[in-house]
């Protein structure tokens, strides 16, 4: 390692990272184990937190469409057949 350079293999194994939770490992069901950088910088009153990664793809799309954009049942089923959701 460079002094002062980084590389990903060496953030990995990094023992500074690994105490700091700076790398935070998720699973996911469809892609499997993955890795994101954690909360930066860890405050003492509000640490932030990650509980997972984000939504699924179209996951929201019902309360979205459906609710604040007010579209009806028919109209997602014919978004959904034309490929838009």
């Amino acid at each position: 390692m460079a002094f002062g350079l980084l590389y990903n293999e060496d953030i990995f194994a990094d023992r500074q990272f690994q105490a700091r939770e700076n790398i935070l490992r998720f699973h996911n069901t469809r892609v499997g184990d993955l890795c994101a950088p954690g909360t930066v910088p860890k405050l003492s009153a509000t640490p932030g937190r990650f509980d997972a990664l984000g939504s699924r793809l179209g996951e929201h799309n019902g309360e979205i469409y459906g609710g604040l954009l007010q579209k009806t049942e028919r109209e997602l089923a014919d978004l959904k057949t034309a490929g838009v959701i």
